[in-house]
């Protein structure tokens, strides 16, 4: 009992485990990347952009790429060669933090710099002098949209350093983000002009699903084979929205509960019966409650025109109002207990400070 218990948990954790399913259109990006990290150099080198919904697996093909290219020490320089440099961008588009960021990847970090060595000049220089050495071939850099947190000039800046790297190390540049990184790169239009854009789609119900599930499922370390129809196959692309994470995901969960009830294998009935993991630890309680304030009942203590105009009753006889403004100055008041209707001029407002009862409150509306 004990040594099955073990085995189920080793399963279990290798499910949990990054898996690497190498799908056509992920094969295609890869052997694009490695055309290009393989090409010598130029004065002008290639560069991508790979954009697409996110969870579409950018982030997955860019660490697979790097695993590939890892850092090799090499014994007669005493130098580690790193032909690929894998980075995130900032969270704002900032010259300084990107360069603490670079020194940071390739172990130097600047903790141990002067202040004055630490303004952007210098750690220019520093950070163009440590890549040169290291043998650099590709700078990857994922989240770029992340370049949309700041100014306009701000983004300029920061691309003009990216295009700066690639021409000074003569190096390709390969940007990963959302659709809206397309927007951040065409801000800068040399740089636009270099970048090529790859586009990852979002899954569709076409044969090029259906085999990169079923090579997902046969990666799952289950004793049976899951043989699923059609329509269970439509229905996990309505239930992710063809994003690549969320299928994983699925799918995931799927095999872990099969060992963990002893199905051995994905069922259509699983898959009818699964939930997100958002939706199963809603409370039940939060949504009777909230149903309950809006339900509608009658209140003997509000007028026949408020009943028949313009208002919600609810359980606690506390009056609704239905209109879109009405209804914000409502949520509004039950947070600040002094505060005017926004609709009213200066006067009324130094007049009214005071909120009213709730039955007031529709009597002034519409005495306005």
């Amino acid at each position: 009992m004990r040594a099955g218990t073990t085995e189920e948990d080793g399963r279990i954790a290798l499910i949990q485990s990054d898996i690497w399913i190498g799908f056509p259109r992920a094969e295609q990006v890869l052997d694009r990347l490695q055309g290009m990290i393989e090409a010598p150099r130029q004065t002008r080198m290639p560069g991508l952009l790979v954009h697409g919904a996110s969870g579409i697996g950018k982030t997955m093909i860019a660490r697979n790429l790097s695993r590939k290219y890892a850092p090799e020490y090499d014994p007669a320089s005493g130098i580690t060669r790193t032909p690929l440099l894998l980075l995130q961008a900032p969270p704002a588009p900032d010259e300084r933090r990107f360069y603490l960021h670079i020194l940071a990847a390739v172990g130097a970090p600047a903790t141990a710099l002067s202040a004055r060595a630490q303004n952007v000049a210098s750690l220019e220089v520093r950070v163009i002098a440590l890549l040169r050495d290291l043998g650099l071939r590709m700078i990857m850099i994922d989240e770029v949209h992340n370049l949309l947190a700041g100014t306009h000039r701000e983004q300029r800046r920061f691309l003009n350093v990216l295009r700066y790297l690639s021409n000074e190390l003569e190096v390709s540049l390969v940007c990963l983000g959302v659709s809206e990184a397309v927007d951040a790169i065409r801000g800068d239009i040399q740089l636009a002009r270099r970048l090529d854009e790859h586009h990852l789609p979002n899954w569709r119900d076409d044969a090029e699903f259906s085999d990169m599930i079923q090579t997902l499922i046969a990666a799952m370390p289950l004793e049976k084979k899951s043989n699923l129809k059609v329509k269970s196959l439509k229905q996990m692309l309505a239930l992710t929205g063809g994003v690549t994470s969320r299928i994983f995901a699925l799918v995931k969960d799927l095999s872990i509960d099969a060992i963990i009830t002893g199905e051995e294998c994905i069922t259509d009935d699983a898959i009818a019966k699964w939930t997100p993991v958002w939706s199963r630890h809603a409370n039940p309680h939060r949504r009777l409650q909230k149903s309950r304030v809006w339900s509608r009942t009658r209140c003997p203590r509000l007028s026949r025109r408020c009943q028949t105009s313009c208002c919600q009753v609810g359980c606690l006889g506390w009056r609704r109002p239905t209109t879109v403004m009405m209804r914000n100055y409502w949520l509004i008041s039950e947070s600040i207990p002094r505060m005017a209707p926004p609709w009213t001029s200066t006067s009324t407002r130094l007049r009214r400070r005071r909120l009213p009862t709730p039955h007031g409150l529709t009597q002034m509306l519409f005495d306005l």
